[in-house]
């Protein structure tokens, strides 16, 4: 499949694939599409380490948190396309996600079980695009 098939079928879901747009908001900060395995692991890697680096931050300097937001809300849609990619609706996700002892799991879910096969409602199979990101 060429990339224009790729963006000519993608099209028809309305949305942004949410992978090959490679602008800040389309890689970290977008709600559309879907995110294969690798993809999430790459971008969630440094959000949670800037999540970390910026918790322990904060309790030195407080007005550091507002940093958070916007640390949060990428890892928020993070995982949401993760969930899309699933086939999962991405709402009960993000609160498993934030709440402690849970998020354990479920990081490990998003991470290491594979994605629904084909398209599905969120989009096509990150996994068939004909060039790597």
């Amino acid at each position: 499949m060429e990339v224009e098939q790729w963006e000519k079928m993608q099209a028809a879901y309305t949305t942004p694939d949410g992978f090959t747009d490679k602008s800040v908001r389309g890689m970290w900060f977008t709600f559309d599409g879907r995110l294969n395995r690798m993809r999430y692991f790459l971008r969630v890697l440094p959000v949670y380490l800037l999540m970390g680096a910026v918790w322990a931050i904060m309790h030195h300097v407080w007005w550091l948190g507002v940093l958070y937001l916007p640390i949060l809300w990428s890892f928020l849609s993070l995982v949401s396309r993760r969930a899309h990619d699933l086939g999962h609706s991405p709402w009960g996700w993000m609160i498993a996600a934030c709440l402690p002892a849970v998020n354990v799991f479920a990081g490990l879910y998003l991470l290491f079980r594979h994605g629904a096969h084909g398209p599905n409602r969120y989009g096509l199979d990150p996994t068939e695009y004909p060039y790597d990101v």
